[in-house]
């Protein structure tokens, strides 16, 4: 639902279930059994602050099993620009023709700078399960201590130098997907 590059249809009730027996809802960024972004009000208004464009928020609700308390201060955030941001001529990947699907290989993908410049936040059309955000954005939620994130770099193929560069894209991870 949230991988389509349009919502175009009323945002249902969306409930997520936690059991406080195992342990209280601790991180700024939810991970999930349908791996959807889910952030606290407190990241969402420091988006919205800093004026970051090409996300919608939805409203989710989180209950507790064992006690039936609902939590609504979180959301979904839905990135709003899908775009082909890969070099496909330097980075490693499959492609499977039957299913039009492409698997990217990790440490071996490379952005194309032209096709990123202008976004903070975006997801690539060929793999809409990842989300991918510029240095500010990353450094709005490190300088904020917002909790459950993690990043991985992915440079720009036209030279390697640019690692070091400030427009340089980061790969959002959650807490349970470092290994890639």
């Amino acid at each position: 639902m949230i991988y389509r590059e349009k919502i175009n249809f009323t945002w249902p009730k969306i409930s997520f279930f936690y059991d406080s027996g195992e342990g209280e809802i601790k991180n700024d960024f939810l991970n999930n059994v349908v791996d959807w972004p889910v952030f606290h009000k407190r990241v969402v208004e420091e988006i919205k602050k800093e004026g970051i464009i090409g996300v919608s928020f939805f409203p989710v609700e989180l209950i507790d099993k064992r006690t039936g308390t609902v939590n609504n201060e979180y959301s979904l955030m839905y990135i709003e620009s899908f775009i082909e941001a890969f070099d496909l001529n330097k980075s490693q990947y499959v492609f499977n023709e039957k299913y039009n699907y492409y698997t990217f290989i990790p440490m071996k993908t490379f952005f194309d700078e032209q096709a990123c410049s202008g976004y903070d936040i975006f997801r690539e059309k060929r793999s809409v399960s990842e989300i991918f955000v510029s240095d500010k954005i990353k450094n709005l939620i490190e300088k904020n201590n917002f909790t459950g994130f993690s990043f991985r770099q992915i440079p720009f193929s036209d030279t390697s130098d640019k690692v070091a560069n400030s427009n340089i894209m980061q790969k959002l991870l959650s807490l349970f997907d470092r290994k890639s």
